[in-house]
């Protein structure tokens, strides 16, 4: 009975990483919390990332960093549903509407744990992941890794809800 009981603990408690990657059931609704307006400081500037609400199968970012003088970097971003699950893509574009990358960068979503989505892409390596973490519902930490020479970097942007 003890050993039973232990069992079923045991199974409870697998990681919801797990659970997503056997029932690979995503919808947009796992990450619903990311709708709306979120700012920082970082580049010695202001970075802001806006999110709308998921609507038929696709969700749309804007990124952009800034200070009072430029814009230094746009990102249009969309995240969504497909037979992985989860995918963003994304291109970063210059003030001039100008392209860095000739096709979208694609990560595909490995996890929804607590609060903490992971996207990440087997093929390009910068970025090789980016984590979505909410502190709470009105703090957020975006974490970039890239492999660059087989050298792992990474950096935060730490954001919080606009009001």
């Amino acid at each position: 009975m003890k050993s039973t009981l232990i069992f079923w603990v045991f199974l409870s408690g697998i990681s919801n990483k797990m659970l997503f990657a056997q029932q690979n059931g995503f919808t947009l609704d796992d990450i619903k919390i990311l709708s709306g307006s979120w700012t920082g400081d970082a580049f010695g500037g202001k970075i802001e990332e806006i999110w709308t609400k998921p609507e038929s199968g696709c969700k749309i970012g804007m990124y952009r960093t800034y200070n009072d003088k430029r814009i230094g970097l746009l990102e249009f971003l969309m995240i969504t549903e497909d037979q992985h699950g989860g995918t963003l893509k994304f291109k970063h574009f210059d003030i001039n509407y100008n392209a860095k990358e000739e096709s979208p960068l694609v990560l595909k979503l490995i996890s929804i744990e607590n609060y903490k989505f992971i996207f990440e892409s087997d093929i390009q390596n910068k970025p090789k992941r980016l984590i979505y973490d909410f502190i709470d519902s009105d703090h957020l930490v975006v974490t970039v890794e890239n492999e660059i020479g087989g050298t792992a970097e990474s950096f935060n942007l730490n954001m919080k809800r606009a009001e």
